[in-house]
């Protein structure tokens, strides 16, 4: 009897070593001395037993994105599942920009995409959700984090998104808008009437710029536009400034960073939906840590940009306080211009708490 017992032991101890995370089996009856080191190796194991491929693609321009966003989360996704879960990357470009991808995303056809957010608008078609650049909403990192990241105004685009099959991990960054450009730096924004600007062809940046006496393009390629005098000037972020190198071709940059835009780590909702909960939630922290890593080398760009542009003879200046005022009454008239052109539940708070004060 006794032999028959060893037996059957010695079976349970082979089956016990040869299953997935076997080697952690006995951190249930280790004495608990506060390090979770175990817990954590634990769970790595239990992940090395769910094999996932994840088909990512990247629409969005940038070296950012394609060398620090996507390769982190890779790194952080084969780190935190001991290579179970890999990627397969597709080449970017090959299936098409932001307004084919977020619909192949929404198809199921691809699992994770870097969207701006003028991507994610193409993907709610009936929901406006490009309110967040409403001039002078957010104008600092202070407030970004505060009432975006940490606040409702994420949570309202989670909320939207998924509405439309979009799963909004994290958002990353993109910036605060100024301009930059090329002849006669202007010492007022009244000097910039008449002239010609570049923007993002969504309808807040056209009505804006035209309350302050510019004449909107879009859609012309930035550096050339301005080496060749397409445009006049063009409104973005430093840290996209950087990325075409616009200081190599400018004469000038106005700060006036009163216009926020980002973009944001998704995935397709259906597909996140469908995973173990051990996947989502290595995806998930993978995703949001590649995501912060991200945010934070964008906002070290764009802190240190206006340096890049002095060294390269480029000039910059700041508004004097009457043209920020001239600035406020034209973001005051673009808020209730457009009001009713985003989504009504968020305008409605915006309007109540966020509306830029009209100066007489």
């Amino acid at each position: 009897m006794k032999r028959f017992w060893a037996t059957i032991l010695a079976a349970l101890m082979m089956l016990s070593l040869a299953a997935c995370g076997g080697d952690n089996a006995d951190t249930t009856d280790t004495e608990d001395t506060g390090d979770t080191s175990t817990e954590d190796t634990a769970t790595d194991g239990e992940a090395a037993c769910e094999p996932l491929t994840i088909k990512m693609y990247n629409a969005v321009a940038g070296q950012t994105v394609d060398g620090t966003l996507i390769p982190k989360t890779i790194e952080l996704l084969e780190e935190y599942s001991n290579g179970a879960i890999t990627v397969d990357l597709i080449p970017a470009g090959t299936l098409g920009a932001e307004k084919e991808a977020v619909q192949l995303l929404q198809m199921g056809d691809i699992d994770m995409l870097p969207l701006s957010i003028d991507g994610v608008d193409f993907g709610t078609p009936d929901v406006n959700m490009n309110w967040t650049s409403l001039p002078y909403l957010l104008t600092s990192w202070e407030a970004v984090d505060s009432e975006y990241n940490n606040g409702w105004m994420l949570e309202r685009h989670r909320e939207v998104a998924a509405e439309y099959g979009i799963d909004i991990i994290e958002n990353i960054d993109n910036g605060l808008k100024s301009l930059i450009g090329t002849g006669p730096t202007p010492s007022s924004i009244k000097d910039l009437a008449g002239k010609i600007v570049r923007v993002p062809d969504i309808p807040i940046f056209h009505y804006y710029y035209e309350q302050l006496g510019l004449t909107t393009v879009a859609g012309i390629d930035q550096y050339t536009g301005l080496q060749q005098g397409t445009m006049d000037c063009i409104t973005n972020s430093p840290w996209a400034m950087n990325v075409f190198h616009l200081e190599e071709v400018a004469d000038w940059v106005y700060v006036t960073a009163e216009s926020w835009g980002t973009m944001y780590w998704t995935a397709s909702l259906d597909w996140t939906s469908s995973l173990t909960d051990a996947q989502r939630e290595i995806v998930y922290q993978a995703a949001k840590e590649a995501a912060q890593y991200t945010r934070q080398e964008i906002r070290d760009t764009c802190e240190t940009y206006w340096d890049t542009c002095t060294a390269a003879g480029v000039e910059v200046v700041y508004p004097d306080e009457e043209s920020i005022a001239i600035m406020k009454n034209a973001a005051y008239n673009t808020w209730m211009g457009l009001e009713d052109e985003f989504d009504p539940v968020a305008m409605e708070r915006l309007m109540a708490d966020y509306l830029p004060e009209e100066i007489s």
